[in-house]
């Protein structure tokens, strides 16, 4: 039996000890290191108002922003605006008064006669059926004497109405043939003197079953100013 001896185990490498720094140094730990990084809150604080300091000369210095150059102007431009319009409400105030003062004194001029329309003399006519009671024409009559700047209100008959007829048309023998006096109907005439005619005051006789027609005639003024009819 041969003796066979035990492998011995190589021994392990020996860890080298790390080696300490120069004499006298000694390495931070990570505690320190974060607190070396890290600035405190105080010194923070001075940094940021130094800067604000620092960028509040530099604007001073370098004049206004834009956006404040802007406003300025603005500023400016606005301020002589509303100047004007607290000056300028009382002139215009002062105006509306005179004009308004300028207004009444021409309206009553206006009534007092200066350029008034001219007055004229309107013809009115109002043919009767035949058959109309006495009290018609009563009702008939008393609604045109309230017509203004009227003149008396004449009952034309058949007979005179016939002679008017043969006078307007004597040189017209053919337009008289069919003509008779009992044919001829009766009609209130009357003139009215107005600055343009106002059918107001005719307005009850419309509808009227005794009334065959009614007409108002403007004179004859001129050649561009006509007589006509006026409707009511």
């Amino acid at each position: 039996m041969s003796d066979i001896s035990p492998e011995t185990p190589e021994p392990a490498e020996k860890q080298q000890p790390e080696s300490p720094g120069p004499v006298g140094e000694q390495r931070p730990s990570a505690a320190e290191s974060h607190r070396e990084q890290r600035p405190s809150a105080a010194e923070s604080h001075r940094e940021q108002r130094a800067g604000a300091a620092e960028a509040s000369r530099e604007q001073q210095t370098a004049g206004p922003t834009a956006k404040e150059r802007i406003a300025a102007e603005k500023a400016a431009t606005d301020a002589p605006t509303a100047t004007g319009r607290r000056r300028g409400a009382p002139v215009v105030t002062a105006l509306v008064a005179l004009l308004v003062g300028a207004a009444a004194a021409f309206g009553g001029l206006y009534l007092a006669g200066w350029r008034q329309v001219p007055e004229e003399k309107y013809t009115m006519v109002v043919i009767l059926k035949d058959g109309t009671s006495q009290q018609q024409k009563d009702e008939i009559q008393k609604v045109l004497e309230t017509l203004p700047g009227h003149s008396a209100v004449r009952l034309v008959g058949k007979a005179e109405a016939f002679a008017e007829a043969q006078k307007a048309y004597a040189s017209k023998p053919d337009a008289l043939a069919g003509l008779k006096e009992e044919n001829m109907p009766e009609s209130f005439r009357l003139t009215a003197v107005q600055r343009g005619f106002d059918c107001t005051a005719l307005k009850p006789l419309g509808g009227n079953a005794a009334i065959t027609k009614m007409s108002v005639v403007k004179p004859y003024g001129s050649e561009t100013d006509p007589g006509a009819d006026v409707l009511c």
